[in-house]
């Protein structure tokens, strides 16, 4: 097992020692020759000779994984998917799944060594033009965002394997800061009272009003992901300490975590306990179909919200999503929690993630004391003086 330099007898006979291209000669430790052409010139035997240097060490060390060149992007995402993924929750591995799909449908790549900044900027250009979830739109610069990051870990692994020479530089898309939406107490109170008009879902010995505001009070005082709160088993609820037990197979953080709740949410808990299930608010159907009974409760309840993205509106433009539940916890609280409690209770394993709730928290209820000059406050006092007179 070795690797040496040359250049080919019949390229030096043609074009001279000058012009004729270097090649690295090694052979695989199963007895396999393999070569690679390095270019022609002084600079490319320079890199022949430190790539052969490279072989030849890995060869005699045991550590050659083969050359990067030559390794098919199918057959890595087949052992990626076998080795990795496995590691991943369920939900982190199928968005990971559904961006090597849609990179793979974009721009087709036959090895790894195709995968440049150029490689990947292309991808960015062409994903920006397909179809967003509402009519009339195209992908947010979000989901561009988290398709690169999921690439970005494939290729972290590509490289740390050794079938990724150069990892390419990720840039991402520069994204519109908007205020997001969260769960307000007056809206969150609106829902509650329009609980009672609900018919859906049919629980055995409890109601749809006790299983709605069940689930949007948990939500609302938690703060908890929508998949954990469907997911609570029945003895995760200690009603008597008021303790409830987050399983770390049901996070993200991947992490067992124990809460206190207030009695009154325990107290809504209870009629929904009496069903007897193993997880006594899972949705009784598919998860996909629990979305449209909650825009109901919220048209019930009256929310109407403003949608500013420019496309073709629908339902789902005007009402609250799950997640919103969980911003308004974070907005809620980031005055009165430590950073490290609203960490612990929203289940975050990288801190920035918190500190990302804080600062919007900061932007929705701080109150800046900014200087005034005396004029305006002035004219303020005439200003109202004027209306308070014209009032009487």
């Amino acid at each position: 097992m070795k690797a040496w330099v040359r250049q080919k007898a019949g390229d030096v006979r043609k074009r001279g020692t000058k012009k004729a291209s270097w090649y690295v000669h090694w052979k695989e430790p199963d007895g396999t020759r393999r070569a690679r052409c390095c270019g022609a010139g002084a600079k490319a035997k320079q890199e022949a000779d430190k790539l052969a240097a490279q072989m030849h060490a890995s060869l005699l060390a045991g550590t050659y994984t083969g050359d990067p060149s030559l390794v098919l992007w199918s057959a890595f995402i087949a052992e990626y998917k076998r080795v990795e993924l496995r590691k991943k929750g369920d939900w982190h591995a199928s968005g990971i799944l559904a961006t090597i799909k849609k990179f793979e449908q974009h721009m087709k790549p036959r090895t790894l060594s195709q995968i440049s900044t150029k490689f990947v900027d292309e991808y960015v250009s062409r994903r920006g033009r397909d179809r967003g979830m509402k009519p009339g739109s195209t992908v947010s610069p979000a989901t561009i965002n988290a398709d690169l990051r999921n690439l970005k870990l494939v290729f972290k692994v590509a490289h740390e394997w050794g079938q990724l020479e150069n990892p390419p530089r990720i840039r991402m898309v520069k994204a519109p800061y908007r205020i997001k939406r969260y769960v307000t107490p007056e809206h969150f109170a609106a829902m509650f009272a329009a609980a009672e008009k609900m018919t859906a879902p049919v629980v055995p010995n409890t109601t749809a009003c006790d299983y709605w505001r069940a689930l949007i009070s948990f939500a609302f005082v938690t703060g908890w992901r929508i998949n954990e709160i469907l997911n609570i088993r029945r003895d995760d609820v200690n009603f008597e300490s008021g303790q409830i037990v987050a399983r770390w197979d049901d996070s993200k953080g991947k992490r067992d975590e124990l809460i206190y709740v207030p009695q009154s949410l325990l107290d809504l808990l209870k009629p929904v306990w009496q069903n007897f299930s193993e997880r006594p608010l899972e949705w009784t159907k598919s998860r996909r179909t629990i979305y449209d009974p909650f825009r109901k409760l919220q048209t019930l309840a009256g929310i109407n919200l403003h949608c500013e993205e420019s496309h073709e509106h629908t339902a789902a433009c005007h009402v609250y999503g799950f997640h919103d539940f969980r911003r308004g916890f974070a907005t809620n609280n980031a005055s009165t929690l430590s950073p490290a409690q609203l960490q612990r209770l929203m289940k975050h394993s990288d801190f920035s993630t918190t500190q990302r709730y804080i600062n919007y928290a900061k932007v929705m209820t701080e109150r800046p004391n900014v200087f005034v000059p005396e004029v305006l406050n002035q004219n303020s006092g005439n200003h109202d003086s004027g209306n308070r007179a014209g009032s009487r």
